[in-house]
Protein backbone atom coordinates (compact mmCIF):
# COMPACT_ATOMS: atom_id res chain seq x y z
CA UNK A 1 0.00 0.00 0.00
CA UNK A 2 1.59 3.28 -1.09
CA UNK A 3 0.26 6.23 0.93
CA UNK A 4 1.89 9.39 2.29
CA UNK A 5 1.89 10.84 5.80
CA UNK A 6 0.14 8.26 7.93
CA UNK A 7 -0.03 8.46 11.71
CA UNK A 8 1.90 5.37 12.82
CA UNK A 9 0.40 5.52 16.32
CA UNK A 10 -3.11 5.67 14.88
CA UNK A 11 -2.47 2.58 12.75
CA UNK A 12 -1.00 0.74 15.73
CA UNK A 13 -3.98 1.62 17.94
CA UNK A 14 -6.41 0.43 15.28
CA UNK A 15 -4.58 -2.86 14.79
CA UNK A 16 -4.41 -3.46 18.54
CA UNK A 17 -8.14 -2.74 18.89
CA UNK A 18 -8.89 -5.55 16.43
CA UNK A 19 -7.54 -8.27 18.72
CA UNK A 20 -10.26 -10.38 20.31
CA UNK A 21 -13.80 -11.44 19.47
CA UNK A 22 -15.90 -8.79 17.69
CA UNK A 23 -19.03 -8.40 15.61
CA UNK A 24 -17.70 -7.23 12.22
CA UNK A 25 -21.07 -6.50 10.58
CA UNK A 26 -20.01 -2.85 10.12
CA UNK A 27 -17.05 -3.99 8.02
CA UNK A 28 -18.68 -6.62 5.79
CA UNK A 29 -20.20 -6.15 2.36
CA UNK A 30 -23.78 -4.89 2.95
CA UNK A 31 -25.28 -7.36 0.45
CA UNK A 32 -24.06 -10.52 2.15
CA UNK A 33 -26.41 -13.10 3.62
CA UNK A 34 -24.05 -14.17 6.44
CA UNK A 35 -25.91 -14.51 9.73
CA UNK A 36 -23.02 -14.92 12.19
CA UNK A 37 -20.76 -11.89 11.86
CA UNK A 38 -18.60 -12.55 14.91
CA UNK A 39 -14.92 -13.26 14.21
CA UNK A 40 -11.97 -13.70 16.54
CA UNK A 41 -8.85 -11.78 15.57
CA UNK A 42 -5.71 -13.39 16.95
CA UNK A 43 -3.41 -10.59 15.85
CA UNK A 44 -3.13 -7.62 13.50
CA UNK A 45 -0.30 -5.25 12.71
CA UNK A 46 0.93 -2.61 10.29
CA UNK A 47 4.49 -2.73 8.98
CA UNK A 48 6.17 0.19 7.25
CA UNK A 49 8.16 -1.22 4.31
CA UNK A 50 9.44 2.08 2.91
CA UNK A 51 8.71 5.74 3.68
CA UNK A 52 5.32 5.61 1.94
CA UNK A 53 4.69 1.85 1.76
CA UNK A 54 2.79 -0.10 4.40
CA UNK A 55 1.61 -3.67 4.80
CA UNK A 56 -1.31 -4.84 6.94
CA UNK A 57 -1.23 -8.38 8.37
CA UNK A 58 -4.13 -9.99 10.22
CA UNK A 59 -4.76 -13.48 11.60
CA UNK A 60 -8.29 -14.54 12.55
CA UNK A 61 -10.48 -17.59 12.82
CA UNK A 62 -12.40 -16.41 9.74
CA UNK A 63 -13.15 -13.36 7.60
CA UNK A 64 -16.34 -11.87 6.20
CA UNK A 65 -16.72 -10.83 2.56
CA UNK A 66 -14.83 -7.54 2.00
CA UNK A 67 -14.04 -7.30 5.73
CA UNK A 68 -10.30 -6.78 5.24
CA UNK A 69 -10.75 -4.21 2.47
CA UNK A 70 -13.11 -2.22 4.69
CA UNK A 71 -10.91 -2.57 7.78
CA UNK A 72 -7.90 -1.24 5.87
CA UNK A 73 -9.90 1.68 4.47
CA UNK A 74 -11.24 2.62 7.90
CA UNK A 75 -7.83 2.37 9.55
CA UNK A 76 -6.41 4.67 6.88
CA UNK A 77 -9.22 7.12 7.65
CA UNK A 78 -8.07 7.16 11.28
CA UNK A 79 -4.38 7.44 10.34
CA UNK A 80 -5.06 10.45 8.12
CA UNK A 81 -7.28 12.22 10.65
CA UNK A 82 -10.50 11.83 8.64
CA UNK A 83 -12.13 9.60 11.25
CA UNK A 84 -11.84 9.26 15.00
CA UNK A 85 -10.51 6.22 16.78
CA UNK A 86 -13.79 6.12 18.74
CA UNK A 87 -15.74 5.71 15.50
CA UNK A 88 -13.45 2.87 14.40
CA UNK A 89 -13.85 1.06 17.74
CA UNK A 90 -17.63 1.55 17.59
CA UNK A 91 -17.59 -0.46 14.36
CA UNK A 92 -16.15 -3.41 16.29
CA UNK A 93 -19.35 -3.59 18.35
CA UNK A 94 -21.36 -4.29 15.20
CA UNK A 95 -22.78 -0.76 15.11
CA UNK A 96 -22.87 1.27 11.95
CA UNK A 97 -19.78 3.43 11.46
CA UNK A 98 -20.15 7.16 11.01
CA UNK A 99 -17.53 9.90 11.05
Amino acid sequence: LDVPDLDRDGLTQCAEALAGRHDFRAFQCPDTAVVDRVCTVHGARWTQLQPHQWRFDIVADRFLYKMIRNLVAEQLQVATGRQSMDCFVKGLTGKRRQS
